[in-house]
């Protein structure tokens, strides 16, 4: 199923800001950030609960922050390994950080890159350029993810391919984000 994180106002020229609005059923609570930690496999293929070293222990740091860490498949990519991996973290008041490397030796220096993200206070063009959106597939936590996500993403995969906007419009599969319903 599609998770509405939060809801991002956004202009390349203005600070970003976050509507009021009644949370939708199934929804996770609000938070400052959101960590997506690159994954190997696709959420598809996920156990029903997952769990990393890397992801518990940036998770841990950060939770005072109101920051999510989460796991995305971003597609087939031979640079990762379970024990390093890159992270797309975005934030309500800083856009959208991409770290190539998280590993559990550079995990301080990725906890200070986060909190510095987070406390920016406006959006620099080059990370407004793309929308990225997360479709959970998550089919072992919860079988809607799993039957109606998976089609979800697939056909905006296809749709981004066949109107060749690729470069413009990311689409990611995620793990399971908030509630059952």
């Amino acid at each position: 199923m599609i998770h509405r994180i939060f809801r991002i106002t956004a202009s390349c020229t203005r600070t970003l800001s976050t509507e009021a609005v009644k949370p939708l059923y199934g929804t996770v609570p609000p938070h400052s950030s959101y960590v997506f930690l690159h994954s190997q496999e696709s959420p598809a293929t996920f156990p029903i609960k997952i769990s990393t070293a890397i992801q518990r222990e940036l998770q841990l740091r950060t939770l005072k922050l109101g920051t999510v860490v989460n796991l995305a498949w971003m597609g087939v990519s031979p640079n990762l390994h379970r024990d390093r991996t890159a992270a797309t973290i975005f934030s309500v008041s800083g856009g959208r950080l991409e770290i190539p490397e998280v590993s559990m030796e550079n995990i301080n220096d990725v906890e200070a890159s986060l909190r510095a993200h987070i406390q920016r206070d406006s959006v620099t063009r080059e990370t407004c350029q793309e929308t990225h959106l997360y479709v959970c597939t998550h089919g072992a936590r919860d079988c809607r993810c799993g039957e109606q996500g998976g089609l979800v993403a697939r056909l905006f995969k296809e749709e981004v391919e066949r109107r060749k906007i690729g470069h413009l419009l990311k689409v990611r599969e995620v793990g399971h984000v908030g509630g059952h319903k």
